[in-house]
Protein backbone atom coordinates (compact mmCIF):
# COMPACT_ATOMS: atom_id res chain seq x y z
CA UNK A 1 0.00 0.00 0.00
CA UNK A 2 2.83 2.38 0.91
CA UNK A 3 4.62 1.52 -2.33
CA UNK A 4 1.43 2.25 -4.27
CA UNK A 5 1.07 5.67 -2.59
CA UNK A 6 4.71 6.48 -3.34
CA UNK A 7 4.18 5.72 -7.03
CA UNK A 8 1.16 8.05 -7.10
CA UNK A 9 3.15 10.85 -5.44
CA UNK A 10 6.07 10.42 -7.84
CA UNK A 11 3.69 10.41 -10.82
CA UNK A 12 2.09 13.62 -9.52
CA UNK A 13 5.40 15.50 -9.31
CA UNK A 14 6.63 14.19 -12.64
CA UNK A 15 3.37 15.34 -14.25
CA UNK A 16 3.79 18.81 -12.79
CA UNK A 17 7.33 19.03 -14.17
CA UNK A 18 6.36 17.80 -17.62
CA UNK A 19 3.38 20.13 -17.88
CA UNK A 20 5.53 23.10 -16.95
CA UNK A 21 3.48 24.02 -13.91
CA UNK A 22 6.71 24.69 -12.03
CA UNK A 23 6.70 28.15 -13.64
CA UNK A 24 4.95 31.04 -11.98
CA UNK A 25 3.05 33.59 -14.07
CA UNK A 26 5.89 36.08 -13.55
CA UNK A 27 8.49 33.57 -14.74
CA UNK A 28 6.48 32.74 -17.85
CA UNK A 29 6.14 36.41 -18.76
CA UNK A 30 9.81 37.12 -18.01
CA UNK A 31 10.82 34.27 -20.35
CA UNK A 32 8.53 35.59 -23.09
CA UNK A 33 9.98 39.09 -22.69
CA UNK A 34 13.52 37.73 -22.85
CA UNK A 35 12.61 36.11 -26.17
CA UNK A 36 11.44 39.44 -27.55
CA UNK A 37 14.53 41.49 -26.73
CA UNK A 38 17.73 41.18 -24.66
CA UNK A 39 18.13 43.29 -21.53
CA UNK A 40 20.43 45.72 -23.36
CA UNK A 41 20.25 46.04 -27.12
CA UNK A 42 20.54 47.95 -30.36
CA UNK A 43 17.93 47.27 -33.03
CA UNK A 44 16.95 48.47 -36.47
CA UNK A 45 13.21 48.31 -36.92
CA UNK A 46 11.13 48.69 -40.07
CA UNK A 47 7.61 49.81 -39.29
CA UNK A 48 4.92 49.62 -41.98
CA UNK A 49 1.41 50.92 -41.29
CA UNK A 50 -1.49 49.96 -43.53
CA UNK A 51 -4.83 51.75 -43.50
CA UNK A 52 -7.91 51.18 -45.63
CA UNK A 53 -7.89 53.28 -48.82
CA UNK A 54 -4.55 54.90 -47.92
CA UNK A 55 -0.99 54.37 -49.06
CA UNK A 56 1.23 52.32 -46.77
CA UNK A 57 3.55 54.38 -44.59
CA UNK A 58 7.01 53.00 -43.89
CA UNK A 59 9.64 54.19 -41.47
CA UNK A 60 12.97 52.86 -40.26
CA UNK A 61 13.98 53.37 -36.64
CA UNK A 62 17.22 52.83 -34.75
CA UNK A 63 16.46 51.80 -31.18
CA UNK A 64 18.73 51.58 -28.13
CA UNK A 65 17.54 50.10 -24.85
CA UNK A 66 19.23 49.61 -21.50
CA UNK A 67 17.34 47.80 -18.77
CA UNK A 68 16.45 49.93 -15.75
CA UNK A 69 17.88 53.00 -17.49
CA UNK A 70 15.78 53.90 -20.52
CA UNK A 71 15.27 53.79 -24.27
CA UNK A 72 16.49 56.05 -27.07
CA UNK A 73 15.11 55.95 -30.62
CA UNK A 74 15.91 57.87 -33.78
CA UNK A 75 13.99 57.80 -37.06
CA UNK A 76 16.28 57.03 -40.02
CA UNK A 77 13.66 57.10 -42.80
CA UNK A 78 11.60 58.56 -44.46
CA UNK A 79 13.59 61.72 -45.23
CA UNK A 80 10.92 64.07 -43.92
CA UNK A 81 11.11 62.46 -40.47
CA UNK A 82 14.82 61.61 -40.42
CA UNK A 83 16.57 62.66 -37.23
CA UNK A 84 13.50 62.83 -34.97
CA UNK A 85 14.48 61.32 -31.63
CA UNK A 86 12.63 59.85 -28.68
CA UNK A 87 13.75 59.29 -25.11
CA UNK A 88 11.90 57.35 -22.43
CA UNK A 89 12.97 57.25 -18.80
CA UNK A 90 10.57 55.54 -16.39
CA UNK A 91 7.11 56.87 -17.35
CA UNK A 92 8.42 60.00 -19.04
CA UNK A 93 8.70 60.29 -22.82
CA UNK A 94 10.15 63.15 -24.85
CA UNK A 95 10.51 63.83 -28.58
CA UNK A 96 12.99 66.15 -30.24
CA UNK A 97 12.81 67.30 -33.87
CA UNK A 98 16.13 68.82 -35.02
CA UNK A 99 14.27 70.72 -37.76
CA UNK A 100 12.26 72.67 -35.22
CA UNK A 101 13.33 76.15 -34.19
CA UNK A 102 13.61 75.08 -30.58
CA UNK A 103 16.30 73.14 -28.74
CA UNK A 104 13.68 71.97 -26.27
CA UNK A 105 12.24 68.46 -26.28
CA UNK A 106 8.48 67.95 -26.40
CA UNK A 107 6.77 65.83 -23.75
CA UNK A 108 4.59 63.04 -25.16
CA UNK A 109 1.90 60.81 -23.72
CA UNK A 110 2.83 57.13 -23.55
CA UNK A 111 -0.74 56.21 -24.52
CA UNK A 112 -0.86 58.22 -27.75
CA UNK A 113 -0.27 56.68 -31.17
CA UNK A 114 3.35 56.45 -32.27
CA UNK A 115 3.59 58.58 -35.42
CA UNK A 116 0.07 57.65 -36.56
CA UNK A 117 0.62 53.89 -36.31
CA UNK A 118 -1.45 51.23 -34.52
CA UNK A 119 1.19 51.13 -31.79
CA UNK A 120 1.28 53.42 -28.79
CA UNK A 121 4.38 55.43 -27.93
CA UNK A 122 4.93 53.06 -25.02
CA UNK A 123 4.67 49.99 -27.28
CA UNK A 124 7.64 51.28 -29.23
CA UNK A 125 9.80 52.59 -26.41
CA UNK A 126 9.32 50.04 -23.63
CA UNK A 127 9.50 46.30 -24.44
CA UNK A 128 8.88 45.16 -20.86
CA UNK A 129 5.54 44.31 -19.22
CA UNK A 130 6.63 42.72 -15.95
CA UNK A 131 7.27 46.10 -14.33
CA UNK A 132 3.81 47.41 -15.22
CA UNK A 133 1.45 44.49 -14.63
CA UNK A 134 0.49 42.02 -11.94
CA UNK A 135 0.12 38.75 -13.80
CA UNK A 136 -1.69 35.49 -13.12
CA UNK A 137 -2.23 32.28 -15.07
CA UNK A 138 -5.80 31.96 -16.31
CA UNK A 139 -5.44 28.57 -17.98
CA UNK A 140 -3.72 26.54 -20.66
CA UNK A 141 -5.39 26.89 -24.02
CA UNK A 142 -4.90 26.29 -27.73
CA UNK A 143 -4.05 29.33 -29.83
CA UNK A 144 -4.52 29.01 -33.57
CA UNK A 145 -1.54 30.76 -35.10
CA UNK A 146 -2.03 31.59 -38.81
CA UNK A 147 1.48 30.36 -39.68
CA UNK A 148 2.27 27.79 -37.00
CA UNK A 149 -1.13 26.15 -36.51
CA UNK A 150 -2.50 25.11 -33.13
CA UNK A 151 -0.13 25.91 -30.27
CA UNK A 152 -0.59 24.98 -26.63
CA UNK A 153 -0.21 28.20 -24.70
CA UNK A 154 -0.35 29.65 -21.23
CA UNK A 155 -2.97 32.38 -21.12
CA UNK A 156 -1.82 35.03 -18.67
CA UNK A 157 -3.79 38.03 -17.48
CA UNK A 158 -1.96 41.22 -16.59
CA UNK A 159 -3.65 43.91 -14.51
CA UNK A 160 -2.02 47.35 -14.52
CA UNK A 161 -0.24 48.25 -11.30
CA UNK A 162 -0.78 51.98 -11.81
CA UNK A 163 -3.57 54.09 -13.31
CA UNK A 164 -1.00 55.75 -15.55
CA UNK A 165 -0.11 52.43 -17.24
CA UNK A 166 -0.88 52.47 -20.96
CA UNK A 167 -3.35 49.56 -20.86
CA UNK A 168 -5.63 48.61 -17.97
CA UNK A 169 -5.53 44.91 -18.79
CA UNK A 170 -3.59 42.66 -21.17
CA UNK A 171 -3.80 38.98 -22.03
CA UNK A 172 -0.60 37.18 -22.98
CA UNK A 173 -0.43 33.93 -24.94
CA UNK A 174 2.92 32.23 -24.30
CA UNK A 175 3.84 28.87 -25.82
CA UNK A 176 4.08 26.04 -23.30
CA UNK A 177 6.86 24.27 -25.17
CA UNK A 178 9.38 27.12 -25.54
CA UNK A 179 7.88 29.99 -23.51
CA UNK A 180 7.84 32.18 -26.60
CA UNK A 181 5.47 35.15 -26.98
CA UNK A 182 2.65 34.25 -29.37
CA UNK A 183 -0.06 36.90 -29.02
CA UNK A 184 -1.08 39.82 -26.82
CA UNK A 185 -4.57 41.26 -26.39
CA UNK A 186 -4.99 44.82 -25.13
CA UNK A 187 -8.07 46.02 -23.24
CA UNK A 188 -9.48 49.44 -22.39
CA UNK A 189 -10.60 50.55 -18.93
CA UNK A 190 -14.10 49.29 -19.79
CA UNK A 191 -12.72 45.82 -20.69
CA UNK A 192 -13.11 46.42 -24.42
CA UNK A 193 -10.63 44.51 -26.58
CA UNK A 194 -9.25 47.10 -28.97
CA UNK A 195 -5.84 45.87 -30.17
CA UNK A 196 -3.94 42.63 -30.70
CA UNK A 197 -0.27 41.89 -31.29
CA UNK A 198 0.65 38.68 -33.12
CA UNK A 199 4.25 37.43 -33.09
CA UNK A 200 5.60 35.61 -36.12
CA UNK A 201 8.68 34.72 -38.20
CA UNK A 202 10.59 33.08 -35.34
CA UNK A 203 14.32 32.92 -36.08
CA UNK A 204 17.61 32.74 -34.22
CA UNK A 205 18.71 36.29 -33.48
CA UNK A 206 21.08 37.73 -30.88
CA UNK A 207 21.82 34.31 -29.46
CA UNK A 208 18.38 32.70 -29.28
CA UNK A 209 15.07 32.06 -31.01
CA UNK A 210 12.96 35.20 -31.24
CA UNK A 211 9.99 36.60 -33.17
CA UNK A 212 11.21 38.94 -35.91
CA UNK A 213 7.80 40.14 -37.08
CA UNK A 214 5.08 41.72 -34.93
CA UNK A 215 1.61 42.45 -36.27
CA UNK A 216 -0.37 45.06 -34.32
CA UNK A 217 -4.01 45.14 -35.41
CA UNK A 218 -6.39 47.90 -34.33
CA UNK A 219 -9.92 46.67 -33.65
CA UNK A 220 -10.95 50.23 -32.88
CA UNK A 221 -9.78 51.75 -36.16
CA UNK A 222 -10.91 49.12 -38.65
CA UNK A 223 -8.44 48.31 -41.39
CA UNK A 224 -5.43 49.69 -39.52
CA UNK A 225 -2.49 47.33 -39.11
CA UNK A 226 1.13 48.06 -38.23
CA UNK A 227 3.83 45.55 -39.16
CA UNK A 228 7.03 45.63 -37.12
CA UNK A 229 10.07 43.92 -38.68
CA UNK A 230 13.21 43.46 -36.58
CA UNK A 231 15.87 43.94 -39.26
CA UNK A 232 18.88 43.98 -36.94
CA UNK A 233 19.29 43.05 -33.29
CA UNK A 234 22.48 43.15 -31.25
CA UNK A 235 23.14 42.60 -27.56
CA UNK A 236 24.83 45.80 -26.38
CA UNK A 237 26.10 45.65 -22.82
CA UNK A 238 28.41 48.58 -23.56
CA UNK A 239 25.71 51.25 -23.80
CA UNK A 240 26.54 54.31 -21.73
CA UNK A 241 23.93 55.77 -19.37
CA UNK A 242 24.72 59.17 -20.89
CA UNK A 243 22.95 58.15 -24.12
CA UNK A 244 19.67 58.04 -22.21
CA UNK A 245 19.58 61.70 -21.27
CA UNK A 246 17.88 64.88 -22.45
CA UNK A 247 21.34 66.25 -23.25
CA UNK A 248 21.92 63.46 -25.77
CA UNK A 249 18.35 63.84 -27.06
CA UNK A 250 18.82 67.45 -28.21
CA UNK A 251 22.48 67.18 -29.18
CA UNK A 252 23.27 68.59 -32.63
Amino acid sequence: MKKYNLIIILFYFVSIFVMGEEYSAEEILENAEAAMFPDNFYAVIELITQKTNKEDKTMTIASYYKKNVGSFMEIQAPTRSKGIRFLQIDNNLWMYNPRSNSRKAMRLSLRDSFQGTALSNNDMSDPNYTDDYNVSIIKKTIFNHPDLGDLECYLLEGIAKLKSTTYKKVHFYVSVEKLLPINIEYYTKSDYLFKTMLFSDFKKSAGRERPTKYIMTSLEEKGTVSLVYIKELEIRNDLSDSLFSKTALVKE
